[in-house]
């Protein structure tokens, strides 16, 4: 079931109900059972796998949250486009405006422009969960590191693994710079 057919009442004759209202408060309930009976199966599942659902929902809050920080930063990235774009329109009018030629360096000019404007933009949230993946990505490396360097009994192998979940940390916690250094 993709999605529940939603019913209002505004008055007391049949004629008064508005079927498939968006914002209706009724269901019909055959449509609430089936939801019921698919929650009841999640739920049982999830306790079979050993998570509570509880759980579940602090993690669906979290990814909820951090999906409202990138949102806000793809706005203010956009709103920096806008600027870059003002930018590079008033830098075009002042070379076209009094009849002189547009010059081939003024090309160039715009993207030193456009480059200014967009480095002042600032992304924590979108870094943090970049440098989560980076991080995830050196994890592996360094466990896969690690296991070899025990298989062939290399302590110097183990170790390099050892430092590559050390960075792992390091990307985690932020401390590792926007370039990953």
């Amino acid at each position: 079931m993709n999605e529940v057919k939603r019913h209002s009442v505004t008055g007391y004759g049949r004629q008064d109900i508005n079927y498939n209202d968006p914002e209706g408060e009724f269901v019909y309930y055959e449509d609430y059972a089936k939801l019921q009976q698919q929650l009841t199966a999640t739920t049982n599942i999830l306790k079979s796998a050993g998570i509570e659902a509880d759980t579940v929902q602090a993690g669906v809050m979290e990814l909820v949250a951090q999906n409202a920080a990138l949102v806000a930063e793809v706005v203010n990235i956009r709103e920096q486009a806008e600027d870059v774009y003002a930018a590079g329109y008033r830098q075009g009018h002042l070379n076209t405006a009094d009849g002189i030629a547009y010059a081939p360096s003024v090309e160039d000019e715009f993207y030193h422009n456009a480059l200014q404007v967009m480095a002042e933009v600032e992304t924590p949230a979108t870094d943090a969960y970049l440098n989560a993946v980076r991080a995830e990505g050196v994890e592996m490396f360094g466990n896969l590191t690690i296991a070899v360097g025990e298989e062939e009994n290399d302590a110097e192998i183990v170790y390099a693994g050892e430092q590559a979940l050390l960075f792992a940390n390091k990307l985690r916690a932020g401390n590792a710079g926007k370039d990953g250094v």
